[in-house]
C-alpha cells in the first residue's frame, strides 16, 4: 500500500463496507445535485447578469479557495500529514487544478447562467458518460458492458424524470449548453488524471492543492474581466 494513501483505521473500515459506500455516494450525489438550484438562486440574489462573466468566475474562485483551505487544514490537523509536496508532483497537481477547477467551473458557472436548470442538470451529467467511455479505452480492467450501459441510460432517464415539467427547449448555444458539455468533458479528463495521481499523493491533499491552484487562476480571470461580485473597491482603479 502506498504511503501517501494511508488512512485512519476507522476510515478504512467505513470505506470497505458496501452499504456505507452506497450511503456516502448517495449523500455526495445529493450535495452535487444541490449545486444547480443553489447557484441559480445565488445568481438571482446577487443580481448577476448573464453577461457578467467576471462576477461568476470570482464567485467560483471564492468557493473553491475556501474549500481548498478547509481540506488542507483537515489534512494537517485531522490526518496529521505534512502539506508539502515533492517538486516533481507540482506540475501534475497544477494541471489537475486547471482541468477540474479552472476550466470545469469556468464552463459550468457561465454555461449554467445561459440555460435552464433542467438542461443544466442533464448536460452536466454528461461527465459520467465521458468518464465511462474514456475508462474503457484507458484501463483494461474497466471495459464497457451491458450493466454499465444500462446504468448510464437509467441515470440519464432519472435526471430527466426528476426535472420533468420544467420549461424545456431545443435551443443550443456555445456559451450555454456548449459550455456545460465542455465542463463535463474536462471533469472526465480530470477524473482519469486524478485516479493516476492518487497512487502517489494522498487524495485529500491532492484535492486541497488542486482547489487552491485552480481558484487562483479563477481569481485572475475574474479580476481581469472586472467582475462586479464582492470587493468592489478593487475595481476602482
Amino acid at each position: 500500500m502506498n504511503k501517501h494513501n494511508l488512512l485512519p483505521r476507522e476510515s478504512k473500515t467505513l470505506l470497505t463496507n458496501k452499504y456505507a459506500v452506497i450511503c456516502i455516494a448517495i449523500f455526495c450525489s445529493v450535495l452535487w445535485g444541490s449545486a444547480f438550484p443553489v447557484l441559480k438562486v445565488t445568481y438571482q440574489e446577487l443580481a448577476l447578469t448573464p453577461d457578467d462573466y467576471g462576477a461568476r468566475i470570482i464567485l467560483a474562485a471564492f468557493r473553491f479557495m475556501l474549500a481548498g483551505f478547509v481540506l488542507l487544514i483537515g489534512v494537517r490537523f485531522g490526518l496529521h500529514k505534512p502539506l508539502k509536496l515533492e517538486r516533481s508532483l507540482w506540475p501534475p497537481v497544477i494541471s489537475l487544478g486547471i482541468l477540474q477547477i479552472f476550466l470545469q467551473y469556468f464552463f459550468f458557472y457561465n454555461g449554467l447562467a445561459q440555460t435552464t436548470g433542467m438542461k443544466g442538470a442533464v448536460l452536466q451529467s454528461s461527465n459520467i458518460f465521458f468518464v465511462v467511455v474514456l475508462a474503457h479505452f484507458i484501463y483494461k480492467n474497466d471495459r464497457l458492458n451491458w450493466r454499465k450501459i444500462f446504468g448510464l441510460v437509467a441515470g440519464f432517464a432519472g435526471i430527466i424524470v426528476v426535472n420533468w415539467g420544467q420549461e424545456v427547449s431545443w435551443h443550443f448555444s456555445l456559451t450555454g449548453e456548449g459550455f456545460l458539455i465542455l465542463a463535463g468533458l474536462t471533469t472526465a479528463v480530470g477524473t482519469i488524471l486524478a485516479k493516476r495521481l492518487t497512487q502517489d499523493i494522498n487524495a485529500f491533499l491532492l484535492t486541497g492543492w488542486q482547489m487552491v491552484s485552480g481558484s487562483l487562476l479563477l481569481f485572475a480571470v475574474g479580476f481581469l474581466d472586472r467582475g462586479s461580485f464582492l470587493l468592489p473597491w478593487l475595481y476602482g482603479f
